[in-house]
């Protein structure tokens, strides 16, 4: 079973890593810490359709679930993009990954998703039920269209206002197993800035998740980009999932290593103190400019 979809639906806590870096090797990186997923983001990033089958792969090698992010823009236009979705859908199914994470804008364009989730083309360049034995077993098409719908997962991403004004509406949407509410952009529709912490965002995602839970649906949302240290991100996940969401999305590789080489340097720089000067104050000494 992937582990995400096993995580999800036995409503245990998954923990993933958004992918930005455009590199197989840095998802490979992701999967040897123990992540449950990596969410490969090609709505804002260079990341191109070939760069994300290997990642995939690079995931795929060490057991590590991987979601796609595809390409959507949710806070302008009224919808009308389910056409769109579900082609987006059905290409990163095809090149390999666990499910799709898309931002939708109306509950069209989820059953779009969801419907397009069904389809059977899984890495299409093998063919799994041509007939030749694999492990002593022999795939049929009806035995592979099961399999591949039973552990694909669609994930709509809710961060417009739109979204968050029909949330309900969109949650029972038929076929729905899992949801994420975008931290970063929920706070900042709702008018509260990056205040990831303000009463008014809690209790937003509290009223989402009662609903999520008598559904049967599991809830997620990313940690947000104010908290740069390992013990600030610990807390916040902690606080995260004592709130009810069990899908939690750490921001971004990139991210990630920014704040570590930024601890570290810091900690190198007092360690130096005289002896370490940037480039930038040597520069000013020698040329007297302030």
């Amino acid at each position: 079973m992937d582990k995400l979809i096993y995580k999800i639906r036995n409503k245990q806590v998954a923990m993933g890593v958004c992918a930005a870096l455009s590199s197989p090797e840095a998802v490979e990186v992701l999967a040897a810490s123990g992540l449950d997923f990596t969410l490969i983001d090609q709505m804002y990033t260079s990341t191109d359709w070939m760069t994300t089958a290997n990642m995939i792969r690079a995931a795929q090698a060490r057991g590590m679930s991987t979601l796609i992010r595809p390409e959507a823009n949710p806070w302008v236009g009224a919808g009308g993009n389910a056409g769109q979705i579900a082609s987006e859908t059905i290409r990163a199914l095809g090149v390999g990954a666990t499910g799709v994470c898309a931002s939708v804008h109306s509950p069209d364009e989820l059953k779009a998703m969801l419907e397009s989730g069904k389809d059977w083309h899984r890495q299409h360049h093998v063919v799994p039920f041509a007939g030749t034995p694999q492990n002593g077993e022999v795939t049929t098409w009806p035995e592979h269209e099961a399999a591949v719908r039973e552990r694909t997962m669609i994930v709509p991403l809710f961060e417009s206002q739109t979204t968050l004004d029909q949330f309900e509406r969109m949650l029972e949407v038929e076929g729905l197993e899992a949801a994420m509410f975008a931290g970063s952009d929920g706070s900042r529709v709702l008018g509260l800035g990056l205040n990831y912490e303000h009463p008014t965002l809690w209790n937003r995602i509290d009223e989402v998740v009662k609903i999520c839970e008598r559904r049967g649906i599991v809830l997620g949302s990313g940690t947000g980009h104010a908290f740069q240290t390992a013990e600030t991100i610990g807390k916040r996940i902690k606080r995260m999932v004592d709130h009810g969401l069990k899908i939690i999305l750490i921001q971004t590789d990139g991210a990630m290593l920014q704040f570590m080489m930024q601890s570290i340097f810091a900690v190198a720089k007092a360690e130096l103190g005289s002896e370490f000067k940037p480039i930038g104050d040597r520069v000013r000494e020698m040329t007297g400019r302030s």
